[in-house]
């Protein structure tokens, strides 16, 4: 709680825990920049009901992973709520686990639930399956693709495997640059996919109520921290906290609890 970390090398901000870990208000800002390998910012990995809340993860290098967010691996019931992710180059959320696996060491990935966050400006894909996660719910999210952008919306991918029984409902999305959607019928040595139509041989991705509707942000503020003045870290946490809970306040239109 209440971290920031900046040009991270490795892995991002990885909690691994056996039951209900919080992981809230951490700012993960320029991730994988030097390792530029398979990273994302914020993630769980072999954990169970980890609620990630108020977390900023902005500006994750490479596309691959390099998303803002992740669900991995041999983890039940992760919640991403009231989260922001703007400016990461791999994406806003990746949703993963391989379907081929001792189930002894991997149970897979399932449960997650995805509602109330932001992304905004986030590149390559927004939300990817990779592999075979099951029984994903993503809802009310605000998705913003400025001028541009483009952006693979919803995407399936082979992990040694497809994702089963994702429902992505009542999200709202804000798009200015391009957006498609499909699954992966190449894989590029960027880290990138070449795409066609529909989910397949992923099963029951359903879209429902989605819309371009509803309170749309032009204000973006949140502080950033200055570390030429490391005597007003505590202060910077705090009114980053307000900042955040504001602005998901506005774009949510409901106070937070």
């Amino acid at each position: 709680r209440d971290n920031l970390v900046d040009d991270i090398g490795g892995d991002g901000i990885v909690p691994w825990a056996t039951q209900a870990a919080l992981v809230e208000h951490n700012i993960a800002r320029n991730c994988n920049r030097r390792a530029a390998t398979y990273n994302a910012a914020i993630w769980p990995w072999s954990a169970d009901e980890t609620v990630f809340q108020l977390n900023e993860a902005a500006f994750t290098r490479t596309a691959m992973d390099g998303q803002g967010f992740d669900s991995d691996f041999n983890s039940r019931g992760t919640i991403f709520q009231y989260n922001y992710s703007h400016d990461n180059e791999g994406g806003f959320l990746l949703i993963c686990t391989p379907g081929k696996r001792d189930a002894a060491q991997n149970i897979g990935n399932t449960g997650t639930t995805v509602r109330h966050n932001i992304s905004r400006n986030d590149l390559a894909r927004i939300f990817h399956f990779a592999g075979a996660a099951e029984h994903t719910v993503i809802e009310d999210n605000a998705i913003y693709v400025g001028p541009g952008i483009g952006v693979q919306m919803v995407l399936t991918t082979d992990w040694d495997g497809w994702a089963n029984d994702a429902v992505i409902k009542n999200n709202r999305f804000f798009i200015e640059g391009t957006a498609t959607y499909g699954h992966q019928v190449s894989r590029h040595a960027d880290g990138t996919y070449g795409i066609e139509p529909g989910y397949a041989p992923a099963q029951g991705i359903v879209l429902e109520n989605n819309t371009d509707k509803g309170t749309r942000l032009e204000n973006w503020d949140v502080p950033e921290f200055d570390p030429a003045k490391p005597d007003g870290f505590e202060a910077f946490l705090a009114a980053h906290r307000k900042a955040m809970t504001k602005l998901m306040e506005r774009q949510f239109g409901r106070q937070l609890p």
